[in-house]
């Protein structure tokens, strides 16, 4: 996923006096160019071919990273040689690998990120909207290469579009993006479509449709459940879920009724509900 190199070795090598899956700060043997301003990566021989080389988690975002086509370079005073056949296990006598130079190259299959985006299907009217993406992921640990977001929809007026559509433009590296309510016609389907690129390459792609509801909704609850729409976890684990819900009303007033609204939580499969799964959650807004 873009947060681990690894270099690997044509034969066994005698992993130049480091032992095996023991994490080294990677500046005692290797070196790299463009040249890194900290020392920012830990080493750890998996096997006698294999070094991994990974990320510290103390790194900051504004830090100089390892890029596609940086080389890595281990000196011939560190020692390195083929792995001690010799029956006395004296091999003092072999040649030392001389300097070596490896570019680092981005995975021929890299894996894809995973974009979210988190906002209600249905907009009542006055109300306005904002598109959550934070829990996206598969940037690793950067800031992501590219980031676009765009808009179709059923509205005619192609001025108010237009308008949406720069807004989206200039607000796509966002983690999260508001719109204001006037750009939203009553009674319109407004898709919103979000691509991410990670510095490998690796995009993705997904969609929300958002329905602009009539005036003479007015007053009808707006409901959100926070975090990703799918999620994966072990049987073991536990699923907590978070909703919000608030009441917009048309004199500009926004008051989040907490006390007034009765939350009612259903488990679905194939659109048949399973009565038997239900919230252990004193909180009525969480699940």
């Amino acid at each position: 996923v873009g947060t681990i190199i690894s270099l690997t070795f044509s034969q066994n090598t005698n992993r130049a006096g480091y032992d095996l899956v023991v994490l080294f700060d990677c500046s005692q043997l290797l070196y790299f160019e463009p040249s890194l301003e900290k020392k920012l990566y830990n080493c750890v021989w998996m096997t006698d071919t294999t070094l991994q080389i990974s990320r510290k988690l103390n790194t900051l975002k504004n830090d100089k990273f390892i890029e596609i086509d940086s080389s890595i370079i281990l000196p011939g005073y560190m020692n390195l040689t083929a792995k001690c056949t010799n029956w006395d296990n004296d091999c003092s006598d072999w040649n030392v690998a001389s300097t070596l130079t490896a570019k680092v190259k981005a995975p021929l299959s890299p894996k894809s990120p995973r974009v979210t985006i988190t906002a209600p299907e249905t907009l009542q009217p006055c109300t306005s909207l904002l598109l959550d993406l934070s829990a996206s992921k598969g940037k690793a640990g950067r800031d992501w290469k590219e980031s676009t977001m765009t808009v179709t929809s059923t509205d005619k007026d192609t001025n108010n579009v237009v308008k949406l559509q720069n807004l989206l433009t200039t607000s796509a590296s966002y983690d999260t993006i508001f719109i204001d309510k006037t750009y939203f016609n009553e009674g319109h389907v407004y898709n919103f479509i979000a691509k991410k690129c990670n510095f490998l390459d690796a995009c993705a792609t997904t969609n929300h449709q958002v329905v602009a509801l009539e005036l003479r909704y007015e007053g009808t609850p707006s409901v959100k459940i926070y975090g990703e729409r799918q999620r994966s976890l072990m049987r073991k684990e536990w699923l907590e879920l978070t909703s919000s819900a608030y009441v917009t009303s048309c004199d500009g007033t926004e008051e989040i009724k907490i006390d007034d609204i009765f939350f009612q939580w259903t488990v679905k499969k194939d659109n048949i509900v399973i009565p038997t799964i239900t919230s252990e959650a004193n909180d009525p807004r969480l699940f």
